[in-house]
């Protein structure tokens, strides 16, 4: 039977986005929150103080917005669609700053600085944003996010799982990752066919440089590119550097060579990026 009870969270949202005359975009990933609960635990997960600098990313039609607008003054939203922003200014205080702006092309310098970022995050930018956020990281300072599982788990992925991987180890030497959550597809407007997780970062004390970065990417690159292999081979092959100047680099910090990259320590790509920097930042 069709569902046609005005009522039901589902059906509030389609009528709002018909009002709007917005469609759902699968390219962006757009899925709304209808479990008003959800919204109200993700806000408190955050622990944001309340004199913080909170953003928001992609808030659609408010389902954090409304809450969090009640709770911060320095509250800024940066939405994308139009017919939302303008949506959201008609029933917003006047004091909550409306960025119509793609996120991945905002420079968050722009928005200030020790920056509290909270987000339903679109399912096809995920990955984008949480990249964003590492290589912003001078003006983040704590996030919280929910996103698809899969992406939540592979962020905060330890040594030895299947998950383990380049974004883990970028990511985790910049933020200390945590895991929150877990949310069914049945939570969202649309349906979606995976469950969705809360991510919660927050900056570390101590993080690279962007030099550091630049050569811990590289290593990244050239190690998990063949996750398999064991480092002195990866290395070899992806630094284009002969054997036993990789061997004498591995050694200076304790390691073999037949290590395989998806059982080393986060911190042990920042250790092999620093002894390879003489080489790999020509």
């Amino acid at each position: 039977m069709r569902e046609n009870n005005r009522d039901n969270p589902s059906s509030q949202i389609r009528s709002k986005l018909e009002e709007l005359a917005v469609r759902p975009s699968k390219k962006r990933g757009q899925n709304f929150l209808v479990n008003a609960t959800i919204a109200e635990n993700i806000i408190s997960a955050a622990h944001f103080p309340i004199v913080s600098k909170v953003i928001e990313i992609g808030p659609g039609l408010g389902a954090l917005t409304h809450k969090l607008a009640a709770k911060y003054r320095d509250f800024s939203i940066v939405e994308i669609e139009e017919q939302f922003c303008n949506n959201l200014q008609r029933v917003l205080p006047s004091s909550v700053t409306i960025i119509q702006s793609d996120i991945l092309k905002l420079d968050l310098k722009s928005v200030g600085t020790d920056l509290h970022i909270i987000s339903n995050l679109p399912y096809s930018i995920s990955t984008e944003v949480l990249l964003k956020l590492v290589f912003e990281r001078e003006v983040v300072q704590k996030a919280v996010v929910l996103l698809q599982r899969e992406f939540a788990e592979r962020f905060a992925a330890k040594p030895g799982s299947k998950q383990y991987g380049s974004l883990s180890v970028l990511g985790q030497l910049v933020f200390k990752a945590e895991l929150g959550a877990i949310y069914q597809g049945g939570s969202f407007y649309p349906t979606t066919e995976v469950e969705s997780r809360v991510l919660l970062l927050e900056k570390k004390a101590v993080i690279p440089s962007p030099e550091e970065i630049a050569n811990i990417e590289k290593i990244l690159r050239a190690t998990f590119g063949q996750r398999r292999k064991q480092i002195v081979g990866s290395l070899m092959h992806g630094l284009k550097l002969k054997r036993d100047v990789v061997m004498q680099s591995l050694l200076t910090i304790g390691l073999r060579g037949a290590e395989r990259p998806e059982d080393l320590e986060v911190e042990k790509f920042s250790l092999i990026a620093k002894s390879f920097a003489g080489v790999i930042s020509k």
